[in-house]
Protein backbone atom coordinates (compact mmCIF):
# COMPACT_ATOMS: atom_id res chain seq x y z
CA UNK A 1 0.00 0.00 0.00
CA UNK A 2 1.16 3.58 -0.93
CA UNK A 3 0.15 6.74 0.86
CA UNK A 4 -2.21 7.54 -1.80
CA UNK A 5 -4.06 4.46 -0.79
CA UNK A 6 -5.11 6.04 2.61
CA UNK A 7 -7.92 8.43 2.83
CA UNK A 8 -6.52 11.20 5.00
CA UNK A 9 -8.74 13.00 7.60
CA UNK A 10 -7.22 16.62 9.76
CA UNK A 11 -9.40 17.63 12.37
CA UNK A 12 -8.45 21.01 13.84
CA UNK A 13 -10.19 22.97 17.09
CA UNK A 14 -10.07 26.79 17.08
CA UNK A 15 -11.42 28.63 19.98
CA UNK A 16 -11.83 32.34 20.06
CA UNK A 17 -12.16 34.99 23.02
CA UNK A 18 -14.49 37.42 22.03
CA UNK A 19 -13.98 39.39 24.93
CA UNK A 20 -17.73 39.20 26.42
CA UNK A 21 -20.52 37.06 26.30
CA UNK A 22 -22.20 40.01 23.88
CA UNK A 23 -19.50 40.04 21.46
CA UNK A 24 -19.55 36.44 20.98
CA UNK A 25 -23.32 36.68 20.57
CA UNK A 26 -23.26 39.04 17.79
CA UNK A 27 -20.62 37.32 16.30
CA UNK A 28 -22.88 33.93 15.92
CA UNK A 29 -25.77 36.15 14.88
CA UNK A 30 -23.55 37.31 11.73
CA UNK A 31 -21.74 33.81 11.16
CA UNK A 32 -24.52 31.58 11.42
CA UNK A 33 -26.21 32.58 8.13
CA UNK A 34 -22.85 33.21 6.71
CA UNK A 35 -21.86 29.23 7.10
CA UNK A 36 -24.56 28.01 4.59
CA UNK A 37 -22.46 30.68 1.79
CA UNK A 38 -19.60 28.73 2.00
CA UNK A 39 -18.83 25.62 -0.18
CA UNK A 40 -17.26 22.82 1.93
CA UNK A 41 -17.17 20.00 -0.06
CA UNK A 42 -13.87 18.65 1.35
CA UNK A 43 -14.21 19.65 4.75
CA UNK A 44 -17.35 20.06 7.36
CA UNK A 45 -17.52 22.47 10.34
CA UNK A 46 -19.56 22.77 13.62
CA UNK A 47 -19.07 25.97 15.48
CA UNK A 48 -20.36 26.67 19.29
CA UNK A 49 -20.23 29.61 21.73
CA UNK A 50 -19.35 29.26 25.30
CA UNK A 51 -19.15 32.11 27.69
CA UNK A 52 -16.97 34.49 25.70
CA UNK A 53 -16.00 31.74 23.26
CA UNK A 54 -16.95 30.87 20.50
CA UNK A 55 -15.52 27.03 19.06
CA UNK A 56 -15.24 25.86 15.83
CA UNK A 57 -14.27 22.10 14.85
CA UNK A 58 -12.84 21.35 11.69
CA UNK A 59 -12.62 18.36 9.86
CA UNK A 60 -11.30 17.97 6.52
CA UNK A 61 -10.04 15.61 3.79
CA UNK A 62 -6.74 17.14 3.05
CA UNK A 63 -4.47 19.58 4.57
CA UNK A 64 -5.61 21.79 1.79
CA UNK A 65 -9.01 21.68 2.87
CA UNK A 66 -8.37 22.37 5.95
CA UNK A 67 -6.32 25.38 4.97
CA UNK A 68 -8.63 26.93 2.80
CA UNK A 69 -11.64 26.37 6.14
CA UNK A 70 -9.51 28.26 8.62
CA UNK A 71 -8.80 31.44 6.35
CA UNK A 72 -12.34 31.29 5.74
CA UNK A 73 -13.45 31.22 9.69
CA UNK A 74 -10.47 32.96 10.17
CA UNK A 75 -11.14 35.64 8.17
CA UNK A 76 -14.85 35.97 9.11
CA UNK A 77 -13.56 36.82 13.00
CA UNK A 78 -11.21 39.38 11.72
CA UNK A 79 -14.47 41.45 10.01
CA UNK A 80 -16.63 41.02 13.02
CA UNK A 81 -13.54 41.75 15.38
CA UNK A 82 -12.83 45.03 13.50
CA UNK A 83 -16.51 46.17 13.22
CA UNK A 84 -17.01 45.48 17.24
CA UNK A 85 -13.75 47.57 17.58
CA UNK A 86 -14.99 50.23 15.40
CA UNK A 87 -18.43 50.73 17.14
CA UNK A 88 -16.85 50.93 20.27
CA UNK A 89 -14.51 53.19 19.41
CA UNK A 90 -17.21 55.15 17.84
CA UNK A 91 -19.53 55.79 21.00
Amino acid sequence: MTTSDFKFIVEAKIKVNMNSKENAGIFLKSFTPEIDSIPMKRSSLEFSKNENFIEFSIKALDINAMRASMNSILNFVNVVNESLNFIENSS
